[in-house]
């Protein structure tokens, strides 16, 4: 198996915190996804946040161009029936007002991060808690504050989906690119 570099593995471009809709559970969750060619392995990964690192994941495997729901390990069974999904132990508490997670590999070499605050929702009532944050143009990570939103899903949020606001934020040399259903870290 690959070991992936920066840039390969992604945090999903959805997560949420406290989300409170009639459709999805009240859990948090974060999605990852593979961007590379290469299966890889997650097995002793790790979500660190300010207040530390999650135990190392399990043995699983992330194939090419998909992605993994990690919750905590006790809100797995319940994340399943929206995709991939893997329970993580001291999964970290995602903070509404601001947030920094990372990503990182079996040697604890970070792979990917993303710094978040509430202003990112770009929406007053979405900030206060029941939707998720959504990366806009998963090809472009460290898009920051341009490139997330609060999901525009009737249901709060896509988990195991593609994006709801997903389009490119950035400009082709002579056209707007629009990305397809990518998703790259939450």
């Amino acid at each position: 198996f690959f070991s992936s570099r920066r840039r390969h593995t992604r945090l999903q471009g959805d997560w949420s915190s406290d989300v409170c809709s009639s459709d999805l559970p009240d859990v948090e969750w974060i999605e990852i996804k593979n961007c590379s060619k290469r299966i890889l392995s997650l097995a002793g990964w790790q979500i660190a946040d300010y207040g530390g690192r999650s135990k190392p994941l399990k043995k699983n495997l992330l194939y090419p161009d998909s992605s993994i729901i990690l919750t905590a390990g006790n809100f797995e069974k319940q994340m399943q029936n929206f995709g991939r999904c893997l329970g993580v132990e001291d999964f970290p508490s995602l903070n509404n007002d601001s947030e920094e997670l990372k990503l990182l590999n079996q040697n604890g070499q970070q792979i990917h991060f993303v710094g978040y605050e509430k202003s990112w929702y770009k929406n007053d009532i979405k900030s206060e808690g029941g939707w998720a944050l959504e990366m806009i143009d998963t090809k472009n990570p460290c898009g920051g504050f341009n490139n997330w939103a609060a999901s525009t899903s009737e249901s709060g949020g896509t988990p195991g989906k593609t994006n709801s606001d997903r389009k490119s934020t950035r400009l082709n040399s002579s056209h707007l690119v629009i990305s397809y259903a990518v998703f790259c870290l939450k």
